[in-house]
């Protein structure tokens, strides 16, 4: 502060030490009079210009104050999920998992192709969801999803039923029975423009990124992270997928994303799904390119048995 007045003072005289006009030097002492009293004044939210925290006669933080600005509490320790999402990829692995079409043969199941993505609900003992279109490529028996087991490797998991909404381009899977975890639940708020959104997901693009030991490419799943914004809603059927409820995205993901959960960018709802990723549009001049995806918060709409998905316990969506 001292230092400031000194500043503002030094100028005043430096000023007026090259003949300023009788009008600009009272101009000049006004202001500097107005800048003492300012500067002598409390912060309404800091102890000085560099501590964003301090608080003059406490001694202490504001948790969550920062220039004024309200922010969130951060959550504290290890179970910090933007920690996980952030830093971690491999635990948002066992609840973004692969979907993909399998071969059974003596003593094994041999991996045939990738499908699409699918993300596992909170507190349901393996219930996920993914885009209808993926999940009209399966059969049952033929298909499965993958999770990286303690070795490193791919372990498949058999989806043992399909269920798909009537008019959406959403599916839910029943996996064969395990003790599973996800953190993810269904979004009942309905989202507009400019919402920053986040998502994970197997595109095809990285899958023959590995070459084996005699150099042919192998197909190996890898999950990607991807972000943006919702550029608008859309209530209407469009020409590349199925339904008439949709998020346009500002980021394509790519397909293999296909199933994959759009995430709130809301600090308060790090787990909540708000879309499901069904596909993407590029415009013919490539200036445009947009990703889509199915509102979560519409589902029951026109299949009142999806608000089943909405509960605390979410239920299978049986019509």
């Amino acid at each position: 502060m001292n230092h400031a007045l000194a500043r503002a003072d030094a100028d005043m005289r430096e000023r007026e030490s090259v003949s300023l006009t009788p009008a600009l030097s009272r101009c000049l002492s006004v202001i500097a009079t107005h800048l003492r009293h300012a500067l002598s004044s409390p912060l309404p939210y800091g102890g000085g210009p560099d501590d964003d925290h301090a608080v003059p006669g406490m001694g202490g933080e504001v948790p969550g104050r920062r220039r004024g600005i309200e922010l969130l509490p951060e959550p504290q320790g290890s179970d910090r999920p933007d920690v996980v999402l952030e830093r971690d990829p491999d635990q948002v692995a066992n609840f973004v998992v692969p979907v993909v079409r399998v071969e059974r043969i003596p003593d094994c199941i041999r991996y045939v192709g990738l499908a699409g993505t699918a993300f596992l609900l909170e507190g349901t003992g393996g219930l996920a969801m993914t885009a209808r279109h993926v999940a009209d490529g399966l059969v049952l028996g033929e298909s499965a999803v993958l999770f990286i087991g303690n070795d490193g490797r791919w372990q498949p998991v058999a989806i043992q039923e399909i269920e798909k909404h009537p008019t959406q381009d959403v599916a839910a899977l029943r996996l064969e029975p395990d003790d599973y975890s996800s953190p993810f639940t269904l979004s009942r708020t309905e989202e507009h423009s400019s919402l920053h959104y986040t998502l994970w997901g197997y595109p095809d693009a990285v899958l023959h990124e590995i070459v084996d030991s005699g150099g042919m490419a192998e197909q190996r799943p890898d999950l990607v992270y991807s972000e943006g914004y919702i550029r608008r809603r859309i209530t209407r059927a469009l020409p590349v997928v199925r339904g008439s409820r949709f998020y346009e995205l500002s980021t394509v993901s790519g397909a293999g994303c296909s199933g994959a959960p759009v995430i709130s960018g809301r600090r308060q709802d790090y787990w909540k799904v708000i879309g499901v990723y069904v596909g993407q549009r590029r415009s013919e001049g490539g200036d445009l390119a947009v990703g889509y995806a199915v509102r979560i918060s519409d589902l029951d709409i026109e299949a009142p048995s999806w608000s089943a998905l909405f509960s605390a316990n979410p239920e299978w969506p049986k019509f």
